[in-house]
């Protein structure tokens, strides 16, 4: 396996908090963890990525104060 280095990634400072934080409490560095996301994310199909990229827009809808007992669920919302 031949690894090589890809350009850096900017991140919104409350997301790169995030990864930080997440990345040292499971005891990786934040490029580890990136590289770790990546592979989970090539290794799932398009319906689980679909669903894992529209889940934090979902969530964003519902805390706007959109309707969620008896309203749309997120495949409703998202889905094809």
């Amino acid at each position: 396996m031949t690894l090589r280095q890809i350009e850096p990634v900017l991140l919104d400072g409350d997301l790169a908090d995030w990864v930080e934080a997440t990345a040292a409490a499971a005891g990786l560095s934040v490029p580890e963890y990136l590289a770790g996301l990546v592979e989970a994310d090539r290794r799932s199909d398009a319906v689980d990525r679909a669903s894992r990229l529209a889940a934090p827009v979902y969530q964003q809808w519902v805390d706007a104060g959109r309707p969620v007992e008896d309203g749309l669920t997120a495949d409703e919302v998202f889905g094809p």
